[in-house]
C-alpha cells in the first residue's frame, strides 16, 4: 500500500469512499436512516480538493483506493486554521454511536469535547480534537 497526495484526478474515489463510509453507519443509525448522497456535493467537494489550504492523501493498493484522509481549513467564517500548515489543534467529527470510530480516535489520543446535533446526516455528532504534536508528518515537524 501506498500514500499520496489527492488530486481531482481522485475526486470519484474519494466520493466512493466517503459513500461506502456513510453506508457503514446503518449498523448503528436509528431505524430508516438513510445514507447522504456524497456526491450532491461533488462541486465543493472539487473546491475543497484544489484549495491550497488543504491537505489531502489517498491511500492505494495495486491502483485500488483504499482510503483517504484530508484536514480543510475550519468550518467556521473567518477562520482559515490549517492542521496542516501548524495550527493547532486538529478537530474531526464522528457520529457519537460509532463505537469503533471512537475507540480508534481515542487510542489515537483523540479527545472527545462536545456533542452536537447534525441536520445534513440527522444524527448525532461527538467533536474531537488531538494536538498535532503527535502528528509530525502532518505539521511539517512544526
Amino acid at each position: 500500500m501506498n500514500t499520496c497526495r489527492a488530486t481531482l484526478d481522485d475526486l470519484d474515489a474519494l466520493l466512493a469512499d466517503v459513500r461506502a463510509g456513510f453506508d457503514s453507519y446503518v449498523a448503528f443509525a436509528p431505524e430508516g436512516w438513510r445514507s447522504p448522497d456524497a456526491a450532491r456535493h461533488r462541486e465543493r467537494s472539487a473546491e475543497l480538493l484544489i484549495d491550497s489550504r488543504t491537505w489531502a492523501l489517498v491511500a492505494r493498493d495495486e491502483g485500488r483506493t483504499m482510503g483517504h484522509v484530508a484536514f480543510t481549513p475550519a468550518r467556521e467564517r473567518g477562520s482559515d486554521a490549517q492542521p496542516a500548515q501548524g495550527y493547532e489543534p486538529a478537530r474531526l467529527f464522528t457520529p457519537s454511536q460509532h463505537a469503533r470510530a471512537r475507540r480508534f480516535y481515542e487510542r489515537r489520543g483523540w479527545t472527545d469535547v462536545a456533542q452536537d446535533w447534525s441536520e445534513d446526516l440527522a444524527l448525532m455528532l461527538t467533536e474531537c480534537r488531538v494536538s498535532l504534536e503527535q502528528y509530525p508528518a502532518l505539521t511539517d515537524g512544526r
